[in-house]
């Protein structure tokens, strides 16, 4: 069967294959600020298994809509699309009817307790014309703030239902099968085999990947992104091709359509651990109240999902929570040991001040993947950054409280954790960055923490001799640690983005 067709082959085999009117269904780009609430695929499967109409979404990765876009017949789906861009797309397709899908999560009380509900509310338009709109609300099936997947469906069966009793009473029903009740598909895609048999392009994965790279090399985005997808497509349960699309939209700052890939990957190839990529992605977006969402589902479905503990250990971290981070760590490494689930654990102990830890880790991490800290530096950079933007102000406390109560205990042991912290974190780091890329800001790292230790070592002073100077001078080192805390971020970020923008070689 072949996979990927012209435009007018394709958009005919579609009508014929509906025997219903066709109906484009599209939504806004976020619910509550979340795009990853899927609405539009939920709705079309409840509506393609009744068969009044015959669904279409409004994406890139609709296989219509896609080859549409390829024949110069409409414009690119982008993700933050509005209502007549969908309704454009309609006509120009001649599709009678639209259907605009919106959601919103909010709460309500029920006794002393507060219940999330999920209210969706869908439009329909017929040429162009709102014909009718109803609202259903539904009680989120789980305990906690994340809408499930249940939820969606609950809504969008609901809204289906009211529409073959209102404005599509009548109507002959042609259904394309029962619906997905395990994960969210999409409506639609047709059934297809794990390859293409009759397109050789297709089934050939090396030269599929050579083609991306030259068109990458050529400026050519969208069309290397379209050659993805359709590879995907033609094989969805190839593990490769998935990673090489995530990979290629989280490279080119395409960060939701990568986390939406990643989520289809993990439910296309019923490996859950997948999320944790999702999470991974957010992450380095800096969207992390999104990746916690991922992150708190997942753990509560199964707290033995160590890729899930790691992910969390690294938010802990990046709050300046290691102490919370290391449990997370330890549960993971219990339920699997990896190379990535020591190194992380090195960071987290680095943190928390333990430099022998540090050291044993590293040495793991060395023996089993010798590549672990060129290919994950940046990571940890990262996390070390953020951390210490949290911890910036302590030090200032820090310096404060020495003046005001020199004798204190609580004094001496800030000074010596402190201490214990920059020593870790420095061997931690090493004095050579293993990854070139981030040579610069690694230098400003050491210098940073090096100040911090001179700073520790005057306030000690201060507080033994009563030298005002010393305090002067360690305050006026504290500063510039900070300063050049946050000169060595800009600057790991400056040399990220470089390295995201750069050409591949050719």
């Amino acid at each position: 069967m072949r996979i990927v067709l012209t435009f007018g082959l394709l958009f005919g085999a579609a009508m014929a294959r509906a025997q219903a009117p066709l109906c484009l269904v599209g939504q806004p780009p976020a619910v509550n600020g979340s795009a990853i609430l899927d609405l539009a695929n939920p709705m079309a499967n409840e509506i393609d298994a009744v068969g009044q109409l015959h669904c279409l979404t409004y994406s890139v990765e609709d296989p219509t809509i896609r080859d549409a876009f390829l024949a110069g017949k409409i414009t690119k789906p982008e993700k933050f699309y509005k209502l007549d861009d969908l309704l454009s797309a309609a006509r120009t397709l001649n599709v009678p009817y639209v259907i605009w899908i919106e959601g919103q999560n909010s709460s309500m009380k029920v006794g002393n307790a507060s219940q999330k509900v999920l209210s969706c509310h869908a439009t329909l338009y017929r040429g162009g014309r709102k014909i009718w709109d109803e609202t259903d609300s539904q009680s989120v099936s789980i305990s906690g703030d994340t809408v499930t997947d249940a939820t969606i469906r609950a809504c969008a069966s609901s809204l289906t239902v009211k529409m073959q009793n209102g404005p599509l009473k009548g109507f002959d029903k042609f259904p394309k099968g029962t619906v997905p009740t395990d994960n969210i598909g999409k409506g639609q895609a047709p059934i297809i085999p794990e390859s293409s048999d009759d397109d050789p392009v297709l089934n050939d994965w090396t030269v599929i990947k050579e083609s991306v790279k030259n068109l990458i090399s050529d400026g050519k985005l969208t069309a290397a992104e379209m050659l993805l997808r359709d590879a995907v497509d033609a094989a969805p349960n190839d593990v490769e091709r998935r990673k090489a699309l995530i990979d290629f939209l989280q490279g080119h700052q395409q960060v939701d359509a990568a986390v939406k890939a990643t989520v289809d990957a993990a439910e296309a190839l019923g490996d859950p651990s997948m999320m944790a990529q999702a999470a991974k992605i957010l992450i380095e977006s800096g969207q992390v109240d999104r990746a916690s969402e991922i992150i708190k589902d997942s753990i509560a479905s199964d707290p033995n999902n160590a890729a899930m503990q790691i992910m969390e250990a690294e938010l802990r971290m990046r709050a300046a929570m290691p102490d919370q981070a290391i449990t997370h760590l330890e549960a993971a490494l219990k339920v699997k040991p990896t190379v990535e689930g020591y190194y992380l654990r090195a960071i987290c102990r680095a943190l928390l001040g333990s430099e022998d830890g540090v050291r044993l880790d590293l040495e793991r991490v060395v023996k089993d993947d010798a590549r672990m800290q060129i290919d994950q530096y940046g990571r940890m950079a990262a996390i070390l950054d953020s951390a210490w933007t949290y911890e910036a102000p302590d030090l200032r406390t820090l310096a404060q409280k020495t003046e005001l109560k020199p004798k204190a205990e609580e004094v001496a042991d800030g000074i010596d954790a402190q201490e214990r912290m920059a020593k870790a974190c420095i061997a931690l780091l090493g004095e050579t960055c293993p990854n070139p890329t981030f040579e610069k800001s690694h230098g400003i790292r050491l210098l940073a923490l090096n100040l911090l230790i001179q700073s520790l070592t005057e306030l000690r002073h201060y507080i033994s001799s009563g030298d005002k100077q010393s305090l002067n001078d360690a305050n006026f080192d504290i500063g510039e640690t900070v300063r050049n805390l946050a000169d060595a971020k800009a600057q790991f970020e400056k040399e990220s983005k470089d390295a995201a923008t750069s050409p591949p070689p050719r």
